[in-house]
């Protein structure tokens, strides 16, 4: 019986041994479900630095590189040895070459430094150029006349672009300079007159740009503008050339501005609109040639110098005024007259020469619409070119008083047809003596 009684405890006991290891059990299966409904968050940094990934390769060789890989050099480019390790292109042999790529060196290993003079002039098929960062020269005419060129990717060390380097390119619209640039010659984009936008990248010792103008740093001069230009208020001078043949259609210039430069709107045919700065003191020779859409025109009282026949070409020009109180040059009869000599400096078609002018300028009437000329008594001198290319001008009247004609004074006035002189036949050939005039123009002599 007591056999039994401790029989009986024993599998009480297991029993009960039994029942806590199953709840024992069933709680730790309780635990790891909520572990796992919770394996959405972050997992701690502990866990990522216990376990490190020790065999993954370099970040180099995982990551691919997405720059755009080295556009192959051009197949046909004429480049010639300098015989000092370095280069330059000439020309191209593959007329069929839209997109033309230059190659940093050459197969000898010379590196390409220079785009010749004329290498690509006149090529009507080209309409990308592609530069590497070698070539810091580009020659006089390099890209002259390629009338579909859209697109020029210059590289950083770019520094010299000589003289109509890019002239006549009339598809180019936009223009970024590299900051590496510092000398952009006169002329150097002249004719691409569909030129709008024109930026020079950050870090230009040279250069800065403003209002799509193209500005010199150390002297706040524009050297370059083009359609889409706004002459900014910080600017004190236009350069030489630096809107020639354009495209432009007005010029706002502000009061900044002191100087313009030689040739500086020429062959500006829309050219409409022409406010000159109030403050004025330069205009350079031929500086506003050819802007044949000009009609009036209003010069400041700061006036100081007048080039050579600023407005030549400028047939249109019916009403030309000044400040009365410049103490330089004064207008009379639609003639700008400096006031000091009484130098007849710029004569327009519908012009008539007063009796005050001494001296009739060098090209004063060069390529104006003049029908008729009577060179008023006083006058002495007739300078070089002043009747020159003047194509409508059929009679002349020459006064006794005139001790000089220059040989030039009336060259290519190819319809000229009635010349009188007021003096004797033998002081008007001592006058004119090598001067040509054409074989049917009448000449009469006396008073």
């Amino acid at each position: 019986m007591q056999k039994t009684r401790i029989f009986l405890l024993l599998s009480a006991l297991v029993f009960a041994v039994v029942l806590m290891t199953s709840c024992s059990l069933f709680d730790f299966g309780t635990e790891t479900t909520e572990a796992l409904t919770t394996t959405k968050a972050p997992i701690p940094e502990t866990t990522v630095t216990k376990a490190p990934i020790t065999t993954a390769l370099p970040v180099t060789t995982t990551v691919p590189v997405t720059t755009e890989p080295p556009r192959p050099a051009t197949e046909g480019l004429l480049i010639e040895s300098n015989k000092d390790g370095t280069a330059k292109v000439v020309g191209i042999q593959n007329a069929e070459a839209s997109e033309i790529v230059i190659p940093e060196y050459t197969e000898n290993g010379d590196r390409v430094i220079e785009i010749a003079p004329g290498a690509f002039s006149q090529n009507r098929v080209l309409t990308s150029v592609f530069l590497p960062k070698n070539v810091y020269v580009i020659g006089a005419n390099a890209f002259f006349g390629c009338d579909k060129l859209t697109l020029i990717s210059f590289s950083e060390g770019l520094e010299f672009i000589n003289i109509s380097a890019f002239s006549g390119c009339t598809a180019l619209e936009s223009l970024n300079l590299p900051s590496t640039v510092t000398d952009v010659q006169p002329s150097a984009f002249s004719g691409c007159t569909a030129l709008k936008f024109l930026t020079v990248a950050e870090g230009s010792k040279t250069y800065r740009h403003e209002g799509n103008c193209l500005i010199r740093k150390s002297d706040n001069t524009v050297v370059l503008g083009c359609s889409g230009s706004k002459i900014p208020k910080s600017v004190k001078a236009i350069g030489d050339q630096a809107f020639y043949n354009m495209g432009i259609t007005e010029v706002l210039m502000p009061d900044s501005v002191l100087t313009v430069g030689n040739q500086a709107f020429g062959m500006n045919a829309t050219l409409s609109t022409l406010v000159l700065s109030e403050s004025l003191t330069t205009l350079g020779d031929l500086a506003f040639y050819r802007c044949t859409a000009l009609t009036s025109l209003y010069l400041p009282e700061s006036l100081v110098t007048v080039g050579m026949t600023p407005f030549r070409g400028c047939s249109a020009m019916e009403r030309l005024t000044i400040s009365a109180n410049n103490p330089n040059y004064r207008v009379e009869s639609l003639c700008l007259i400096e006031k000091s000599s009484d130098t007849l400096v710029q004569g327009f078609g519908k012009s008539e020469i007063p009796a005050s002018v001494k001296i009739i300028g060098k090209g004063a009437f060069n390529m104006m619409p003049i029908a008729s000329v009577t060179i008023p008594v006083g006058c002495t001198v007739v300078e070089a070119e002043a009747f020159a290319n003047t194509y409508a001008l059929y009679t002349v009247t020459l006064p006794r008083t005139l001790t000089s004609i220059h040989v030039t004074a009336f060259r290519y006035a190819t319809v000229l047809t009635s010349l009188h002189f007021e003096g004797s036949e033998e002081e008007f050939k001592a006058l004119t003596e090598g001067i040509t005039f054409p074989e049917k123009t009448e000449i009469t002599f006396g008073s």
